[in-house]
């Protein structure tokens, strides 16, 4: 039987957990949707705080057009043949409490007993309250085992704190749906106005819930599993999923490791004979005036031949032949700064006829821009003039920043496309301090040089 506690934390109790998120009750199944989906997301559903493993297992879903959390959630518990209960509608966007989605519970007739790790159980002696079992034992929701839990959703380790209605999809995402057995989710790690800092840090498993919905959504699913490599690191990264306690070292690691298994597995078997193509081909690094290449080894060529886009002829010229595989870094000097270069490598094999592999994919890479020189006046009172040279057309503008020390916190107080900029409404007789670096805008990114040295003027 459940106990029962004072009449303030039943009260606090349910108006805390009707905000604590996503919910669903037996409701009609939302259709598949035959529209081209937007993208992609992982979502899981996950009992760890009970010791009970997944109730669903890291999947990669579709959503369309029009979609949010609630509509996702309920689509893939219907799929899954798995009743639900909730309050509020689907796509009820409101926020209110009782209008907008809240999941409650979720069919789970699971017969292991739950094993809720000590960290939790320490916590709830700590704080003098009760534990308890289910109150139904077919299913899993709010106030079950606690008057502080229930199920609370996740997206990029981020406890949003709103309905999950009001959650709008962005390709990549990652939505983990996580049973909390007290705290109103500070035993997963939330931290929010209404759960408070929490008693516990929980490793980021973010990536490795991504790694693992990978290989679950596969097309080929089954025959990676039965890789023994992805079977090992697979079933390692599900127990190191499982477990709330590990750090994020080892989590990092088993994302590595799985990741690296997969990448072996779906590695093209070289044709005996042909030279295999160059992969890894990266930009290791930029200078002003300089572009260093990188790639991975292969083993079966002499050497490599890289190439470089050229403007005047519009068409990629050999600029470089290097005669020893093991060689793997190439650095293309005497470059324009703030400028964009296009490149491609291939392998290649001596031989009475030479023998070349693909081109790797065109690979582009940007100079920094040059550092600006600069000169800080104050002519006029309260005003500043900063003014820099060493400059080049082919930048896109430049970023000023201020501080009030030399060593303190300096704030972007200016983007421009000129050279000089005045500040005003400064303090008289105090001294400011700038710098001042310039970017170039690539592909809605920008590359920014370095700062300049720091200058500094005491104002009129």
């Amino acid at each position: 039987m459940r106990k029962k506690g004072g009449i303030f934390k039943k009260i606090t109790s349910v108006l805390v957990a009707l905000l604590m998120v996503l919910s669903t009750i037996a409701i009609s199944p939302i259709k598949a949707n035959a529209a081209t989906p937007k993208g992609y997301i992982t979502i899981s559903v996950e009992r760890f705080t009970l010791g009970l493993g997944y109730l669903i297992e890291p999947v990669k879903v579709p959503f369309y057009s029009g979609d949010n959390g609630a509509k996702i959630l309920t689509r893939l518990l219907d799929d899954y043949g798995l009743e639900y209960r909730n309050t509020g509608k689907v796509d009820d966007t409101s926020g209110l409490v009782g209008s907008t989605f809240y999941l409650s519970y979720i069919r789970d007739d699971e017969s292991k007993k739950a094993q809720i790790p000590k960290y939790i159980t320490d916590q709830i002696k700590k704080e003098k309250g009760d534990l308890y079992g289910r109150q139904d034992s077919d299913w899993l929701g709010e106030f079950d085992y606690t008057y502080m839990s229930g199920w609370m959703y996740s997206v990029n380790n981020v406890f949003p704190g709103y309905g999950a209605a009001q959650y709008k999809p962005k390709d990549g995402d990652v939505m983990r749906w996580q049973y909390t057995v007290w705290g109103y989710g500070t035993d997963l790690g939330a931290v929010s106005k209404w759960s408070g800092k929490g008693f516990c840090k929980v490793a980021n498993k973010t990536k490795l819930t991504k790694q693992i919905a990978e290989v679950n959504s596969a097309s080929n699913s089954n025959k990676l599993l039965a890789n023994k490599d992805v079977k090992s690191a697979y079933d390692n990264a599900n127990k190191v999923m499982k477990d709330m306690t590990i750090s994020k070292s080892k989590v990092d690691a088993a994302t590595k490791k799985l990741s690296t298994a997969v990448a072996n597995f779906n590695k093209p078997t070289p044709t005996p004979g042909k030279v295999e193509a160059v992969n890894g081909f990266k930009v290791a690094s930029t200078t002003t005036s300089s572009v260093k290449l990188a790639w991975s080894k292969v083993s079966n060529c002499t050497g490599y031949k890289i190439y470089r886009y050229d403007t005047s002829s519009k068409k990629y010229k050999l600029i470089k032949t290097i005669s020893n595989k093991n060689t793997l870094t190439y650095t293309d000097a005497k470059k324009s700064s703030a400028n964009t270069y296009s490149y491609k490598i291939r392998a290649y094999k001596s031989g009475s006829k030479t023998q070349y592999s693909a081109y790797s994919d065109i690979l582009k890479a940007t100079t920094k821009p040059l550092t600006p020189k600069v000169t800080v006046k104050s002519t006029k009172t309260k005003k500043a003039t900063v003014s820099w040279t060493n400059t080049s057309s082919r930048n896109s503008g430049y970023e000023v920043y201020m501080a009030t020390s030399k060593n303190g916190k300096y704030s972007l107080i200016k983007t421009t496309t000129a050279k000089t900029y005045t500040k005003t409404k400064l303090t008289k007789g105090k001294t400011y301090y700038f710098k001042v670096r310039a970017y170039k805008a690539v592909d809605g990114t920008n590359i920014y040089g370095n700062y300049s040295t720091v200058k500094y003027v005491k104002v009129k």
